[in-house]
């Protein structure tokens, strides 16, 4: 079985300069399992910035890596424990 959850969370902060903002980040959480053991991971990046109504995008290619390589060992898992 795999689970795959997406979620969205905001939290206001104040920057380096005192300014209040709101930091808008996302989490992304996969586990994956066969009987009765399960495993998983999830991460969470900072999706944008929100000061005074402009919205700044955050561009994260660490998170493409991260999850590709989460999918990698499960399917290897996967494949590894079927072949048993």
């Amino acid at each position: 079985m795999m689970h795959l959850e997406r979620s969205w969370s905001r939290a206001e902060v104040v920057d380096s300069s005192g300014n209040p903002c709101v930091l808008v980040t996302e989490r992304l959480s996969l586990g994956a399992g066969i009987g009765h053991t399960m495993f998983g991971g999830s991460y969470v990046r900072p999706a944008g910035v929100e000061r005074e109504g402009a919205v700044t995008a955050v561009k994260d290619f660490v998170m493409l890596a991260k999850l590709v390589g989460l999918l990698a060992v499960t399917l290897a898992t996967i494949v590894g424990t079927v072949r048993r």
